[in-house]
């Protein structure tokens, strides 16, 4: 009888449980509940709007998992998991005058040249005026909760990515928005400023132009097909051309057993910066993957792969060298050209050298889980470079 009862009892719950909250359960819970490296809790995610996830899911880092799901069950699990959003103006705080005063301490890109220096040369201020600043205004940004994407400033303006796709570009001096376009998916790079034309790349590995005076696209280009692909590394842009490393996040898939690790492989890329059409395109990875030896816990293997290029190329201008640093690879065997600093010819993309300073280094999203499963036999330790090289 008490058996009975509980069947009932489960099958009215069941019943009475939303979609979205079955779906999550069945597709999403195994690793967002417990989260862990990379991977955002349950909680974590229900800071964001449904919009927000849903554009992850089909446009942003988690499209491949999303791919498995139809248009009704995405909605579902992004409406039943994301906090509920009025509908905001793509640019808020309209700007009512067009023009923007010119400052002083402009800075258009990541490292402040391609060079990547980070050096300031008008900062603007002394080092005792730091002390006595003050908050002069501050701009929410619709639906954010992180802003990864390094700002640039020129003309009189601040340009910015979001987390929700959406690209500012604000008044520096009282922080009102002149425009706001919507890219693909999130925003990571930071933003460069040359030639009358925004650059920047998104987690969808798409990489972007638009104009500087009013946000309208110019053109956009995908550079690596690779279903994971995705782009950090802020472009680097020299001579007409627009230099372009493309990571992935291919590794984090491997917390799922069924998934054969991995296929891909990092790249610098130059594109053409008035067409975006590709120039050349070097991998990091030399090798195509194919199938290796299974893992010690007898998952199944795919390799060489990863060496990702997350931060931002290095331009020598007056050698004619591009410098790029790699990340870990995925999966076994470990390659020569991962967690290393690679030189490329920058007028044809040939690999002059490579330099590597972690060797054996392979490790994905499967290293941490108890099974192991899916971790390749050298098991890191996972250690990419994060900041571009100086030149």
């Amino acid at each position: 009888m008490k058996i009975a009862a509980l069947l009932f009892t489960l099958t009215v719950w069941c019943a009475d449980e939303p979609l979205g909250a079955q779906l999550y359960r069945k597709h999403c819970a195994s690793c967002h509940d417990a989260g862990g490296a990379r991977i955002p809790t349950q909680a974590a995610l229900r800071a964001r709007s449904g919009g927000s996830i849903l554009r992850s899911l089909e446009s942003g880092v988690m499209r491949t998992q999303g791919a498995a799901l139809n248009r009704s069950e995405r909605r579902a699990i992004s409406t039943w998991l994301g906090r509920t959003q009025a509908v905001a103006m793509v640019a808020p705080n309209r700007c009512r005058d067009a023009a923007s005063v010119p400052l002083t301490g402009e800075w258009t890109r990541w490292g402040g040249g391609a060079e990547n220096m980070r050096f300031q040369p008008t900062p603007g201020l002394r080092a005792e005026d730091v002390p006595k600043l003050q908050l002069r205004w501050a701009f929410g940004v619709p639906d954010g909760t992180n802003v990864r994407s390094q700002p640039a400033v020129f003309g009189g303006r601040l340009i910015f990515g979001s987390q929700e796709g959406v690209v500012y570009s604000l008044d520096a001096k009282t922080g009102c928005s002149h425009w706001a376009t919507e890219v693909g998916s999130q925003v990571r790079t930071g933003i460069v400023v040359d030639g009358g034309r925004v650059y920047l790349g998104d987690v969808g590995g798409m990489v972007y132009a638009l104009d500087f005076e009013t946000g309208k696209p110019l053109w956009q280009r995908r550079v690596d097909d690779h279903p994971a692909a995705l782009i950090t590394a802020t472009p680097a842009v020299s001579s007409g051309r627009v230099y372009v490393g493309v990571a992935s996040f291919e590794e984090a898939l491997a917390v799922t057993p069924s998934y054969v690790c991995c296929t891909f492989r990092g790249s610098v890329a130059a594109l053409d910066a008035a067409s975006g059409q590709v120039i050349w395109k070097t991998y990091t990875v030399r090798d195509p993957a194919r199938p290796g030896q299974p893992t010690k816990s007898g998952a199944r293997t795919l390799g060489p792969s990863g060496a990702g290029v997350w931060a931002s190329p290095t331009v020598d201008e007056r050698t004619g060298i591009v410098y790029a640093v790699t990340g870990d690879n995925y999966s076994d065997p470990p390659t020569v050209t991962s967690d290393a600093l690679l030189a490329f010819r920058a007028s044809s993309g040939e690999l002059l050298w490579s330099k590597q300073y972690t060797a054996g280094d392979a490790y994905n999203g499967g290293c941490p889980l108890p099974d192991r499963v899916n971790c390749p036999d050298s098991a890191g330790p996972d250690h990419d470079f994060g900041a571009p090289p100086q030149s």
